[in-house]
């Protein structure tokens, strides 16, 4: 899956055409922020009085039946302890040795040791 991941970022990040990447977590932490930039970004402007959060997952149906929604995105994400549940420490080893560094640095994603 690593090389998904290097692969579609790594695409984005080096293409030569203009391009706007986002982070997930951005959006889940600074919504109103981003998505204003987003916008002002390709020549919009935001209507605060009709902004929303969507709470819920996004998506249904029996493919995402444990997707988070807003709450459960921001424990999952919030707490840099959480980040890693559910892998252990070869797993850490393993995406630390093949994630691209390159890309982990210019999205701000802290190290996996």
């Amino acid at each position: 899956l690593e090389d998904v991941w290097n692969d579609w970022y790594g695409a984005y990040y080096e293409a030569e055409y203009p391009r706007l990447i986002v982070r997930y977590e951005d959006l889940l932490f600074y919504p109103e922020y981003i998505i204003t930039s987003a916008c002002q970004c390709g020549g919009g402007k935001i209507k605060f009085e009709n902004f929303q959060f969507q709470t819920n997952p996004a998506k249904g149906g029996a493919a995402h039946e444990r997707s988070s929604g807003m709450a459960e995105a921001t424990v999952k994400y919030g707490k840099a302890e959480n980040r890693f549940v559910g892998f252990d420490e070869k797993d850490k080893s393993y995406a630390a040795n093949h994630l691209r560094r390159d890309l982990l640095e210019a999205f701000k994603y802290s190290p996996i040791y």
